[in-house]
């Protein structure tokens, strides 16, 4: 191996600045002065860096890179490199950025001009009112002349920016903890910080946790000076003891989640934050519960609805910038609830992130290691923090702990210096090897999320129409990450690899078999049901687009697709009812031949085709979309049974309606338990009047549920039981139960109980409650005994 000539190129590389330097002071100033600009132009430090490197290593085999990399010199060269073309990538964006910046500040001075000067010619009560807004732009201007103080580049933070890439540690943190945004200014924050504390430049917790801060608004843009203030904050509370001890140990892409918290959001101001660390400071476990410290309110105490954008302006001068203790006070609905769970956690060095949910706001809070939704409704979440850019899935928390889980420590850093490597190759003009690169990198850590994306661009960019490349790189991601979290992949596929695919000129066969080896290698759903229906659809209209719509190719797919996934009940149960979705717009003979197909699959031998046997098979992955609460599967699943085998055992008998609508009709229902006596297949046909047949099995306060299609307030419900008049006795007592999330600690009685059933049909009148809620329950006290029905009818008014 050849030997690295490392100070041949020191004047380049900013660690030269820690070094003791004995000479006169001119020429101290002049390799000051070097070492400045070199980084103000990062494109040459890296272009030499990644020369001396592929000058220098001998070969791509495993044994040979870490052999090499084990030199913590060609380590440190490598690293550097990569955070100078980070840099050089970002300055077009920092430039401009500055630029708007320096603009929007010469507009506030002159409108502040124009204020002060028609302040004159005003009365008194003008007067008052022109004072104000001139105090407010004033405010402004100091903010954003303090953000002036943050120039661009790295001229004012030599000491810090060399501090950085003398350590291996740091750089990799800085590198690879997340979404890196404007190295530049991730220095400039660590750097004004360092200057009233030295120790955030020395390895520890402090350093740790303002390199989260730093890393986090520099992502998002936000002002240096709040990121600043957010890691003083954090410094002072972790120094007297005041965080939860979790915060101790948090690794640093966990530790940017509660140091990240939003800027831009009253929850995340200093005000904020130390409130929380005063007033509200739990253990670990009960941040996902503390959001009901406060009020469930849809109007304030002055009736303004928390729709109109005016619920907190009643008490903007008593609460000020200060979410926290507006929605202690005020109170508020699920959002402003879920940004007060979330930012307690937070300030107390907790992870937490809210996520949005259809028609609803969460959180989720890490809780002893696991990420825990709280306040959730649905599997369907969409994180409003994420490790990585445009990847919201619930997943992606999940992937990025064991990318970086102490087990997985070598092979990450391996996957991360190929990763680096294969830039390297790029910018010397090297693809044949930045290819090799690319392979060994997701051969050494499949889950290396960001890698994918690169490894997608370049290939985008150097070989577009080499197929090979693309089918290789299709099925080492399947392989690698849709085995253990495909929804992770499915995102990577979406957005990076499918958009390419459909450019190459592949048969469509070979299309059929490249799109189909995902459903072969997925063994399990991830840390939550992710959106299934959503990736085949993808996939579907590729396949549409580049078949011209082949009836018998899309079928040939969605038989490939049940096989690969055969025996794994949770897949089965969504993509039977989507495949069943638009399988009814193909013509019939292609609906015959499909039919035959997935009844083949289902029963898996030719004597199971009969009904009874498909009715049996659906019904266990009805019972497993009521498990999992997935309203949609079920819907879709109880449409694949024929009507004619939904039905009660005799007939719904005629009763009086409540006020309102059907709201239950469409739903969702499940219960305690099952039993041999249970007819799953039937379960739909309990919220019509067909009826059916739900039976648990004999247990201490059994219950039947019904999920409704979306939020309702409750005028009546009627409960239809069984036939059989001797099993009346049953059906008592019996109570009518809502709940707004569907958990087990979450119901409340509604309505009066019924000691005594005397009758089949049995009606709960709620009209002077009117209580809202997603979920009913009619529960069997006492016990054990069997509960069950064949028919439950909820009435009232859909509600926002």
């Amino acid at each position: 191996m050849k030997v690295i000539h490392f100070l041949s190129f020191l004047c380049l590389l900013v660690a030269i600045a820690l070094m003791p330097i004995t000479v006169n002071s001119a020429t101290e100033r002049r390799a000051q002065a070097d070492v400045s600009v070199s980084w103000e132009n990062p494109n040459t430090v890296a272009v030499h860096l990644s020369r001396q490197i592929a000058d220098n290593l001998t070969g791509l085999e495993r044994e040979q890179v870490q052999a090499f990399f084990s030199d913590t010199k060609n380590l440190q060269m490598l690293q550097q490199s990569f955070l100078a073309w980070s840099e050089t990538d970002a300055q077009k964006e920092s430039r401009k950025r500055r630029e708007n910046a320096t603009r929007e500040l010469e507009s506030k001075r002159a409108e502040l001009a124009r204020l002060k000067k028609a302040l004159v010619a005003r009365g008194k009560t003008e007067r008052n009112r022109y004072e104000h807004k001139i105090a407010l732009i004033r405010k402004d201007i100091a903010e954003r002349e303090a953000e002036q103080s943050f120039p661009g580049g790295f001229a004012n933070c030599r000491k810090t920016l060399a501090a950085i890439c003398a350590d291996n540690r740091w750089m990799s943190q800085i590198l690879f903890s997340g979404e890196l945004h404007g190295f530049s200014n991730v220095v400039q924050i660590i750097h004004a910080i360092s200057k009233s504390n030295a120790k955030v430049l020395k390895p520890g917790v402090e350093r740790d946790t303002v390199t989260a801060v730093a890393l986090e608004f520099s992502r998002f843009g936000w002002k240096n000076e709040e990121a600043v203030k957010r890691a003083k904050h954090f410094l002072k509370y972790w120094r007297r003891g005041r965080l939860n001890s979790s915060f101790d140990n948090l690794p640093i892409h966990q530790r940017r989640a509660v140091c990240g918290w939003k800027s831009n959001h009253p929850a995340g101001t200093v005000e904020a934050m130390e409130w929380a660390v005063n007033n509200v400071h739990l253990p670990d476990d009960q941040y996902t519960n503390c959001c009901w410290s406060c009020e469930y309110l849809a109007f304030n105490h002055f009736g303004d609805s928390v729709q109109l954008g005016i619920f907190a302006e009643p008490y903007s001068d008593a609460y000020g910038n200060n979410h926290m203790t507006l929605t202690r006070n005020a109170g508020g609905v699920c959002g402003a609830l879920s940004h007060f769970g979330a930012a307690a956690a937070c300030a107390n060095g907790v992870p937490a992130l809210t996520s949005g949910e259809p028609e609803h706001c969460s959180y989720v809070v890490l809780v002893n290691g696991v990420w825990t939704p709280a306040y959730s409704l649905s599997w369907q979440r969409w994180l409003h923090w994420s490790p990585w850019n445009n990847n919201g899935r619930f997943c992606a928390l999940h992937l990025t702990d064991s990318l970086f889980a102490k087990d997985a420590e070598r092979t990450t850093h391996l996957s991360n210096i190929y990763r680096m490597l294969a830039r390297v190759f790029i910018e010397t003009s090297k693809p044949d090897q930045a290819l090799i690169c690319y392979q060994a990198s997701a051969e050494a850590a499949p889950l290396n999320y960001p890698m994918w994306r690169e490894y997608a661009a370049f290939l985008a960019k150097a070989m577009p129409k080499n197929a090979e490349a693309w089918t290789t790189l299709n099925s080492h991601l399947s392989r690698g990450m849709a085995s253990v979290y495909p929804g992770m992949a499915a995102m990577l596929f979406r957005n990076h690899v499918y958009p390419n695919i459909e450019k190459l000129s592949l048969p469509p066969q070979e299309l059929l078999k490249m799109l189909s080896v995902f459903w072969h290698d997925v063994k399990a759903m991830g840390p939550d049901r992710w959106y299934i229906e959503e990736h085949a659809d993808v996939q579907l209209a590729l396949l549409r687009k580049k078949s011209g719509n082949s009836e018998s190719l899309l079928g040939d797919f969605y038989l490939e697709m049940l096989k690969g996934l055969y025996g794994q009940k949770d897949y089965c149960a969504v993509l039977l009812p989507w495949g069943n979705r638009w399988i009814k717009k193909l013509s019939p003979k292609a609906q015959k031949s499909i039919t035959e197909g997935i009844l083949n699959i289902l029963a898996n031998t030719a004597q199971n085709e009969d009904s009874d046997a498909r009715n049996q098979l659906i019904a266990s992955l009805i019972l497993d979309a009521e498990r999992s609460r997935d309203l949609e599967s079920f819907v879709a699943l109880s449409r694949l049974v024929p009507a004619g085998s939904v039905k009660s055992r005799a007939p719904i008998p005629a009763f009086d309606v409540f006020p309102g609508r059907l709201v239950s009709e469409g739903g969702m229902v499940f219960a305690s338990s099952t039993s041999a006596w249970d007819e799953p297949h039937t379960h739909s046909g309990i919220l019509t009047r067909q009826g059916g047949q739900i039976h648990t099995e004999k247990e201490r306060d059994a219950w039947i549920a019904v999920k409704l299609p979306r939020h309702a307030n409750i005028s009546g419900i009627v409960f239809v039981g069984t036939h059989d008049w001797k099993l009346y006795s049953r059906f008592h007592p019996i109570r009518v139960q809502v709940s707004e999330t569907g958990k087990d600690n979450d119901w409340h009685n509604a309505g009066e109980v019924i000691p005594k059933s005397q009758s089949r049909v049995n009606r709960f009148d709620l009209q002077k409650e009117n209580p809202r809620a997603l979920y009913i329950r009619i529960l069997r006290e006492g016990g054990p005994e069997y509960f069950h029905c064949e028919g439950i009818y909820v009435y009232g008014t859909p509600s926002a």
